[in-house]
C-alpha cells in the first residue's frame, strides 16, 4: 500500500472538505436517474475540477500499483434498496456505475467500513432499517486479489441522497431491471443476480408453504 499511503487518499477526502466548506449548501441531491439513464449535468467550480482531477490521477496510479505489486485488498459496499430500486452511484475517476462503498482502514470491520462510506458518499448516516451481510466475492486483476462484502441496507421509505460533485458525481435510486442495462461494476451486476435468486427462492418457499 506504498503509493495509496504516500498519495494519502483519505487526505485528498480532507483537502477537498476543507476547500469545500463555504460551499456545503451547493451539495446536490439526487433520487432518480433522468430518463436518458446519464447523469444530470451539474454545475462544477474550479475546486471541483481540480478535486475530480487528483481522484482520477490517485485512483489510476492505485490500480497500477495493486496490479503490479499484486497485493490483496479488503472492500465493502452497501446495496441500499427501497422496493425493488437499488441505489448506484458514479464517482469522478470511474466509467461505471457502482454501491456506495470502499476499502477497509485499519482496524476497522467490514460492517463499520459500509456504514462509514454510505455516510461519506451519500450522506446516509442516521441509519434506521434492516442491515446486514448478503454477499462475498473475490476478484482478480493481474496480481491484485480483491475481497469484497455487500451489505443490503432496506429502506421503508426513500431517503434524500447527498453528494459532494467531487469524488461522487451522481447517485440515485435506479429499478434492478434497468440498472442491468447500464455499464455497472461487475460486483454489482453479481449481486443483482443474486438478489433476484434469492426473491425468486423466497417466492417459491412461500408459495409451497
Amino acid at each position: 500500500m506504498v503509493i495509496y499511503r504516500l498519495l494519502d487518499f483519505c487526505g485528498w477526502h480532507r483537502v477537498c472538505t476543507v476547500y469545500s466548506k463555504p460551499l456545503l449548501n451547493r451539495h446536490y441531491r439526487s433520487k432518480t436517474m433522468p430518463d436518458s439513464m446519464h447523469p444530470p449535468a451539474l454545475t462544477y467550480t474550479r475546486i471541483d475540477a481540480v478535486a475530480r482531477l487528483g481522484y482520477r490521477v490517485i485512483y489510476r496510479l492505485w490500480k497500477l500499483y495493486l496490479r503490479i505489486a499484486g497485493r490483496e485488498t479488503f472492500g465493502a459496499q452497501v446495496a441500499v434498496i427501497h422496493r425493488d430500486r437499488i441505489l448506484l452511484t458514479k464517482s469522478s475517476y470511474r466509467d461505471f456505475y457502482t454501491l456506495p462503498g470502499g476499502y477497509l482502514k485499519q482496524g476497522e470491520t467490514t460492517a463499520e467500513c459500509a456504514r462509514r462510506e454510505l455516510s461519506e458518499e451519500v450522506g446516509l448516516a442516521d441509519m434506521k432499517g434492516l442491515f446486514r451481510p448478503a454477499f462475498k466475492a473475490i476478484s482478480r486483476c493481474g496480481g491484485h486479489i480483491g475481497h469484497d462484502e455487500i451489505f443490503e441496507y432496506r429502506l421503508e421509505v426513500e431517503r434524500d441522497i447527498f453528494i459532494d460533485n467531487r469524488e461522487i458525481v451522481f447517485a440515485g435510486f435506479i429499478d434492478m431491471s434497468r440498472a442491468l442495462h447500464l455499464p455497472i461494476d461487475n460486483l454489482v451486476r453479481q449481486y443483482i443476480t443474486h438478489y433476484h435468486t434469492n426473491l425468486m427462492t423466497e417466492k417459491h418457499s412461500s408459495v409451497a408453504s
